[in-house]
């Protein structure tokens, strides 16, 4: 007799091994010679941006009995940040950062970078690009996280951290050839330009905040076309 403790098993078994499959149904494509090769020689490479998230914001917090966790001050939030930035777009930074650096290190002056941000969420086909661009290639560039957090050496300091991702297709068929770029950016504090403290945060004044922000982030789309210019470099 199959009883139903049986079925429950198999049921989660089944599941379990769904979830393992389409795990291994998304790879990574690394870069290689033929492509890079093929890109210098594209009619165009069109870079993408998709809009930036809000920021999150994470605060010390002491654990209060019996289960909740309180701010040990209060800081705006990620909507507020952003209110502040204005047009200004971490993302856009990034991307613009990486066509340059791709064009004087990497030979490719046919890259076009996009103006206008693309609508979240990241698109999962990269065909859908066929009805907006002509020939050529594409590469997108999005941020899926970035974040201001309290530094422990200084509760009231903050450092920014920011994770982008690009990946790279061929417009015809919609083909992926190189989807592992991928940086991350872990403001420790330890240098002033990693510091934002939480008067500036907090502060009426637009424009400082914007300011200081910017030039994290000026500095932050750096070391990020560095470090993507890297995994467009190798094989593997």
């Amino acid at each position: 007799m199959i009883t139903a403790p049986f079925i429950v098993r198999q049921g989660l078994a089944l599941a379990l091994i769904t979830i393992l499959l389409s795990g291994c149904s998304s790879h990574n494509v690394y870069m290689n010679d033929a492509t890079r090769s093929d890109l210098r020689n594209a009619p165009s490479i069109y870079m993408v941006h998709y809009v930036t998230p809000e920021p999150r914001v994470n605060p010390p917090k002491v654990h209060v009995a019996p289960y909740a966790n309180v701010s040990l001050h209060d800081t705006p939030t990620g909507a507020e940040i952003q209110d502040h930035l204005n047009s200004f777009d971490p993302t856009n930074e990034v991307a613009q950062q990486l066509a340059t650096t791709l064009k004087t290190q990497a030979g490719l002056q046919n890259i076009k970078p996009v103006s206008t941000a693309s609508p979240r969420p990241v698109i999962s086909d990269p065909k859908a690009y066929q009805n907006q661009f002509k020939d050529g290639y594409v590469m997108e560039v999005w941020v899926d996280n970035w974040a201001f957090n309290y530094i422990p050496m200084d509760w009231k300091t903050y450092g920014i951290t920011l994770s982008a991702h690009t990946r790279l297709s061929h417009l015809e068929d919609g083909r992926i050839v190189w989807n592992t770029g991928h940086c991350f950016y872990g403001g420790s504090g330890k240098n002033y330009q990693d510091r934002i403290v939480l008067a500036d945060l907090k502060s009426s004044d637009k424009k400082k905040t914007q300011t200081k922000i910017r030039q994290t982030i000026d500095q932050i789309a750096d070391v990020c076309a560095r470090e993507l210019l890297q995994s467009y470099s190798r094989n593997k």
